[in-house]
């Protein structure tokens, strides 16, 4: 069996509660090419529901639980609590022939993000382009991290 390739990008949106370094959001950059819509929400049922999106399958985790959106490629949302935080992920596959599939996963990532958020959602165009620069941003009034590890980018908020 050909092993399929496949080129991962992680967007986690984390929303520390508690023992958030503030210190580091003075030095924050905004990002404009979001656009405020809503004040971020960072209520499990509220963002499903504002998502408009129906999970196909619960997994568990050390410290929450997930849903997958959509598997082969991912489109996923996580609850995390160590600490806690909310973490979106995509996964697309290289090969022409998951081209739609891809598309719909990273549509459903555009909407979970942006109603984590807050925002129109371009912030998942915009890390996937390479537009937004590594480092800590202000998306909405929540610091947020964004750092590139290999396939994937890794976006970090952090609630007041």
């Amino acid at each position: 069996m050909q092993t399929i390739k496949r080129f991962a990008i992680t967007l986690s949106l984390m929303a520390f509660l508690l023992g958030c370094d503030s210190s580091d959001t003075t030095q924050a950059q905004a990002v404009v090419a979001e656009s405020a819509v809503t004040p971020p929400i960072l209520d499990e049922a509220k963002i499903l529901e504002a998502a408009e999106l129906v999970p196909v399958k619960k997994y568990n985790l050390e410290d929450g639980h997930g849903f997958y959106m959509q598997e082969s490629p991912d489109a996923a949302i996580e609850f995390r609590s160590s600490p806690d935080r909310i973490n979106v992920a995509l996964m697309i596959f290289p090969e022409a022939e998951f081209k739609e599939k891809n598309l719909v996963a990273k549509n459903m990532v555009t909407k979970l993000t942006a109603v984590v958020t807050g925002t129109d959602g371009k912030l998942i165009d915009d890390a996937m382009s390479g537009q937004i620069e590594p480092g800590k941003h202000v998306i909405n009034g929540l610091p947020v991290n964004i750092s590139l590890v290999g396939d994937s980018n890794l976006l970090n908020s952090c609630s007041e």
